[in-house]
């Protein structure tokens, strides 16, 4: 039994462009899911989102025969792309007058065998499973440095090995895996509350009965574009994307 994957970028509303991007596709044995938020205080984050995802591709597809775990693997890949970030920023400053911040993203990622699923995340993205059995569990929650400042790409890798967020489950038994860029919370509508607890009861039960029509869809046709745009239809359109861009890869296991 595999997995099926699919994912969509979503600009806000009245933005000139997305500043999020997202990819999904099958790597060797793996299935990976792939989110980038680009920091919008920046003109060129956008790049930066784009350069991100596109690097997590091309990291995990040099090791698609691997023998690692995919704990070991996911690892793995996170460090090239960190490692690598600084080498992208001096290829786009060779070419345009920016700063490190000016291409600052954040980075989440999933990758996925027959039975484990390994999340790594550089900033404040969340990550959501669905088992056979149970409802729809936050598996990664936004998280901030200290400060309240948003961990991105941009940052040394010293403070990125520091603060990165990883989680490794075996879990066979799961049939869905959702990343999702921070504007999902936005999109509905979170409030503060006093406690983390209540702020994720709040985030699942919105977009919950979002989940359910992507996997009725998807019982329905067994085609992954059909899946995606009805989280088009069940999450953004009917809860309203603001002012948000939003990034998100979703796997459903066959």
């Amino acid at each position: 039994m595999s997995w099926d994957a699919s994912s969509l970028a979503i600009r806000g509303v009245n933005k000139p462009r997305c500043q999020d991007s997202a990819w999904s596709g099958r790597i060797g044995r793996y299935t990976l899911l792939v989110v980038s938020d680009g920091v919008g205080a920046y003109s060129e984050s956008d790049v930066g989102a784009n350069a991100a995802t596109q690097q997590t591709q091309e990291f995990a597809a040099t090791m698609s025969n691997s023998t690692m775990s995919v704990p070991d693997m996911a690892t793995a890949i996170l460090r090239g792309v960190v490692n690598s970030w600084r080498q992208i920023f001096d290829n786009w400053r060779s070419v345009h007058t920016v700063d490190a911040g000016s291409i600052a993203c954040t980075l989440a990622f999933a990758l996925l065998d027959e039975n484990s699923i390994s999340i790594r995340s550089v900033g404040d993205s969340l990550c959501f499973i669905r088992s056979r059995s149970d409802g729809l569990h936050p598996i990664l929650v936004p998280t901030r440095l200290q400060g309240g400042g948003v961990l991105t790409l941009a940052d040394s890798p010293g403070v990125i090995a520091s603060n990165a967020e990883g989680v490794d489950l075996w879990d066979p038994e799961s049939k869905l895996v959702a990343v999702c860029t921070d504007g999902v919370e936005r999109v509905v509508r979170r409030k503060q509350f006093a406690d983390a607890d209540g702020q994720q009861r709040r985030i699942i039960d919105a977009i919950d009965p979002a989940f359910d029509h992507v996997l009725g869809r998807y019982q329905e046709t067994r085609e992954v574009g059909a899946m995606i745009e009805s989280l088009r239809t069940g999450l953004v359109a009917v809860r309203g994307a603001k002012g948000d861009d939003i990034g998100i890869a979703i796997a459903v296991r066959r």
